[in-house]
């Protein structure tokens, strides 16, 4: 028998026998809904509109969007006639100081240039409370930063639609970790 001859023989007997005992065993492995059970086994949230504390128009609409996502991933979302309500707030919008690159002067060319902005910070704290039967049953509060690059052609339109940008991704890193805490009893 030729080296590939032997090779092909082992694959043919040994691919098989260990996908049937990976399988026999169960290694463990059971398919679940992402995250953890709610608390007072709720299975199912209704989610309406976040309230807006800021001054930031329409941020509500990424919050609230961003955390029926998370739900539905988690296989947790539901209608008007779920088991609870999430209520949900963005309390705060703040800007954070632009975060500047180093401008080396050049030799022979005087001082340095003003360095302009390498990126800028936008920080959000919302917070989510479960309701069931008037009753608050949990509640979670989340803080995050999220950088964006400043710039371009049109600055200031660059500008607002990369913080906007940042706000989204924001959203969901925070109502993701919303609903990790609400999960896990944190």
């Amino acid at each position: 028998m030729t080296r590939p001859d032997r090779l092909r023989w082992w694959r043919r007997r040994l691919v098989p026998a260990a996908l049937a005992a990976s399988l026999a065993a169960g290694c463990g492995y059971r398919f679940t809904p992402q995250g953890g059970e709610l608390p007072e086994g709720v299975r199912t949230l209704y989610v309406p509109v976040f309230r807006n504390l800021t001054a930031e128009p329409g941020v509500e609409g990424y919050f609230t969007s961003a955390f029926r996502r998370e739900l539905a991933r988690a296989g947790r979302e539901g209608g008007e006639g779920s088991d609870a309500i999430a209520y949900g707030t963005v309390e705060e919008i703040t800007e954070g100081s632009p975060i500047y690159a180093n401008s080396p002067a050049v030799p022979g060319e005087g001082p340095p240039p003003l360095p302009e902005p390498a990126s800028m910070r936008v920080r959000a704290k919302a917070s989510v409370r479960l309701e069931r039967g008037g009753k608050t049953i949990a509640q979670v509060a989340v803080v995050g930063n999220e950088d964006y690059r400043p710039g371009g052609e049109v600055p200031v339109l660059h500008d607002e639609a990369s913080r906007r940008m940042a706000l989204r991704r924001l959203a969901d890193a925070l109502m993701r970790q919303a609903l990790e805490r609400l999960s896990s009893g944190f």
